[in-house]
């Protein structure tokens, strides 16, 4: 707006393709600036700008923002939509939807309305229950020790529930000085696993907790380097 109040070179500059970069390359400034700052990490970053790059290559690079076509912009989340793949999951769709969304809202451009963003199976925040301690207490009584120390563990340490299903024995340590850590990190021996955005990092947990998953690495399945290992069943090892 300032570039057009002041007309001359920095206002046709601001309509020309050279603006339109700068938008984009606003949008991704400020990320950088949430990075520097702690408030993201270096992936989202890349992820936000990969997205950003294949809108912009779909709706022609000389497009500028503010004449995106809310066809162009339909057209391209429906060829989304159909994608199949590894790296095309629901989650990830919605990701692209609305990080474009974002951008061009930021350029006063706001297309999009109810139902064109391919949803995400996460649902919304109501779909979130939230226990009181007495039903946690019903729930943990009555679960079997495996389940208790499972969602005991989930509860304390904040994993998420992939990161556990891959954790080793061997990952459940006390450290020196006492204190006890839960090391989320990739097995590149389980298909290549790796946490999410590959942020390996050490979770700090309770230290009676660290003693009780000790001792029930002991008595629950000891010969599997597995911490939570399923048992076998229908002629299957188990050990997953």
């Amino acid at each position: 707006t300032r570039d057009r109040a002041k007309g001359g070179s920095e206002g046709r500059k601001a309509q020309s393709p050279h603006g339109r970069r700068c938008t984009i390359g606003n949008f991704l400034k400020s990320y950088r600036l949430k990075i520097l700052s702690g408030g993201r990490k270096p992936r989202t970053y890349d992820a936000i700008e990969d997205i950003l790059i294949a809108f912009n290559a779909a709706i022609g690079k000389e497009t500028p923002l503010t004449a995106v076509t809310r066809e162009s912009a339909i057209t391209y989340i429906a060829t989304l939509k159909k994608r199949t793949g590894a790296n095309t999951t629901k989650t990830t769709k919605e990701n692209h939807f609305i990080y474009i969304q974002k951008m061009l809202r930021a350029s006063g451009v706001n297309l999009f309305e109810e139902g064109d963003c391919p949803k995400a199976p996460s649902g919304s925040s109501e779909d979130i229950r939230v226990y009181s301690d007495d039903e946690l207490k019903r729930i943990f009584d009555a679960a079997s020790d495996y389940h208790r120390m499972c969602w005991k563990t989930l509860l304390m340490s904040g994993v998420r529930e992939e990161e556990l299903t891959h954790l080793y024995k061997r990952d459940v340590r006390m450290n020196d000085d006492g204190s006890w850590i839960i090391r989320v990190e990739g097995k590149p021996e389980l298909r290549d696993w790796t946490p999410k955005t590959h942020e390996e990092r050490n979770v700090n947990i309770p230290a009676y907790l660290g003693k009780d998953l000790v001792e029930f690495s002991k008595r629950y399945m000891p010969n599997s380097p597995m911490l939570f290992p399923t048992m076998p069943r229908h002629g299957s090892k188990g050990g997953k």
